[in-house]
């Protein structure tokens, strides 16, 4: 058995280029260059990065990732439950990242 249908199910993720939703967390690289490397390493999906990282939008992020025949394979959202008042506004992006990946 060949190793190359495994290597269809490997995913990436912006973090791994040092994207971050920390506050002052430091340089981000931009999406295009992150996504064309993803491609050139051979990854053929990504997860959705910090909020607002991609396009938000269903059509928006088709083209990112269709034009470099990514896929999208799901997210990470840290939910700080714990933060009163931040708890409207993380909730909202919990719900705008489902929206997108439910689209």
């Amino acid at each position: 058995m060949t190793a190359a249908p495994f290597l269809d199910r490997i995913a990436g993720a912006p973090i791994t280029w040092g994207v971050d939703e920390s506050p002052g967390w430091g340089y981000l690289m931009d999406p295009d260059r992150v996504l064309d490397e993803m491609r050139e390493v051979g990854l053929n999906a990504t997860e959705l990065g910090p909020d607002g990282y991609l396009a938000g939008d269903p059509e928006g992020l088709e083209r990112m990732l269709g034009g470099r025949d990514l896929r999208l394979a799901g997210a990470f959202v840290p939910v700080r439950l714990y933060r009163r008042s931040l708890l409207e506004a993380e909730l909202s992006y919990a719900k705008r990242a489902a929206a997108t990946l439910a689209a």
